[in-house]
């Protein structure tokens, strides 16, 4: 069994990654996709929900919103969840662009499982990939692509003015998430 690891804010936890919208989901596919089967999907809100995964748990859904506490990257719940993502398959980041203030401490602690997960899949949501300016995108890139020497500037500084156009344009060239007018971007 495959396991995606999915880091979203608490609000989402209930609603957006539920075990019914998965199911949901999963049904309405089943005819585009036959393989497509039933998932389960454990919310982790609290740090004693990381017990209840198993073997055959597919999606453990992570309240990011937990890592702001001052003492989170040396905590028991912190280095249980580094332990599940460095074990995880996918890593999904939900509401990707609120992850962009690399001096929080959910930031800082997602960067050390993004530096854990590095190699392994990893998928950005986000309906807002940029609040002000393209040099916003920084982070987010280093996220989805953090072995590049060329994205890794951008962990410590998201928002370097010149945004290098030739590692987008490469990271562009090898995944299909980014969209398109991002693309034309990229290509000036």
């Amino acid at each position: 069994n495959s396991l995606a690891v999915v880091f979203a804010p608490g609000s989402t936890l209930g609603s957006v990654w539920s075990q019914s919208e998965i199911d949901f989901y999963i049904n309405n596919f089943k005819d585009r996709n036959p393989v497509l089967s039933q998932q389960e999907v454990v919310l982790v809100k609290e740090p004693r929900d990381l017990e209840l995964i198993t073997e055959s748990t597919t999606f453990a859904v992570i309240n990011y919103e937990k890592f702001e506490r001052k003492d989170a990257s040396n905590n028991r719940y912190m280095r249980a969840v580094r332990d599940l993502a460095s074990k995880a398959d996918l890593v999904i980041f939900d509401e990707g662009h609120n992850l962009g203030n690399h001096n929080s401490n959910a930031s800082k602690c997602l960067s050390e499982i993004v530096d854990l997960s590095a190699g392994k899949d990893a998928i950005i949501l986000t309906a807002t990939p940029t609040k002000n300016r393209l040099s916003n995108l920084g982070y987010l890139f280093y996220m989805l692509d953090p072995l590049s020497e060329r994205f890794r500037k951008y962990k410590d500084q998201p928002y370097i003015y010149n945004l290098d156009k030739g590692a987008v344009r490469n990271l562009i060239y090898r995944s299909k998430i980014i969209t398109l007018p991002l693309k034309q971007w990229a290509h000036r």
